[in-house]
C-alpha cells in the first residue's frame, strides 16, 4: 500500500486514529530514519500495528 489519493480516501472512512497508523507504517516503509514516540496510546492511536512490525522503531514513553 502507498499514500496515493485512493488511499486517502479509503483512510477517510476508518477514521484518523486507525489512519495514523496506516500511514506510519507506510511511511516507515519510505523512511528508515522514522521513529514513532508515544505516551501509552498504541492502541488508541492506531499504532499496534506499526509496534509489533518495527519494535525497534517504536518507544513509548509512558504516561508523565
Amino acid at each position: 500500500m502507498e499514500i496515493n489519493e485512493r488511499n486517502i480516501k479509503i483512510w477517510s472512512t476508518i477514521g484518523t486514529r486507525a489512519t495514523f497508523g496506516m500511514a506510519a507504517l507506510e511511511l516507515a516503509k519510505k523512511y528508515d530514519d522514522l521513529i514513532v514516540l508515544t505516551c501509552d496510546v498504541s492502541t488508541s492511536a492506531g499504532l499496534d500495528r506499526f509496534r509489533k512490525t518495527y519494535p525497534e522503531k517504536y518507544l513509548d514513553l509512558g504516561i508523565a
